[in-house]
């Protein structure tokens, strides 16, 4: 990824709000020269850890809002 496109997409994942995706950008790109994956597998492996850190932290919420309730 050029450094003018690697910016851009921390930016955005920024802007959008995906903050687990912005700070694994850099060592899944990385990791995904290394292996040579495809551009789907990059964005399910940043998708992929947003979305599981994003589950866990509406089940502690859950979780909370149980107990004090």
């Amino acid at each position: 990824m050029s450094i003018a496109y690697e910016q851009k997409a921390a930016l955005g994942l920024q802007e959008l709000g995906l903050t687990t995706a912005y700070d694994q950008l850099d060592s899944a790109t990385q990791s995904a020269a290394a292996n040579d994956w495809s551009y789907s597998h990059f964005l399910g492996y940043l998708l992929e850890a947003e979305l599981s850190e994003r589950h866990r932290r509406t089940d502690l919420s859950s979780k909370t809002r149980t107990s004090i309730g």
